[in-house]
């Protein structure tokens, strides 16, 4: 059963301090007839990971494609890469999405 919140009382009296949206999604797992992804496993490791260590830098991994610059053969790399990448998250939680950072560069006239 969904709880019911009292029109005259303010959301903020209930929840003064926020929750994390994380804990908030775990909560909701545990009851019968929720959405299947991510899986409570999925998301006790993320808890478990919650913050960043010192090593999770060394985790991240970054490739970038300087148009003009970057050879051929390096973009089927990181094609195929991203492909993987992606494949191994659709694995985890399958959303068909995938989120990119383009980046755009000031380029001098003097250089067209």
């Amino acid at each position: 059963s969904d709880a019911v919140i009292p029109a005259h009382i303010p959301r903020r009296k209930l929840i003064p301090f926020g929750t994390p949206i994380l804990d908030l999604i775990r909560a909701h797992l545990q009851k019968p007839d929720t959405w299947k992804y991510p899986s409570s496993e999925v998301l006790a490791e993320w808890a478990a990971n919650r913050g960043m260590d010192k090593d999770a830098a060394d985790r991240v991994a970054v490739r970038s494609i300087d148009v003009g610059v970057t050879s051929p053969r390096d973009i089927e790399s990181i094609h195929s890469w991203m492909k993987r990448m992606i494949q191994e998250d659709e694995n985890v939680m399958p959303l068909g999405m995938t989120a990119i950072c383009i980046k755009p560069l000031q380029i001098p006239s003097s250089d067209l």
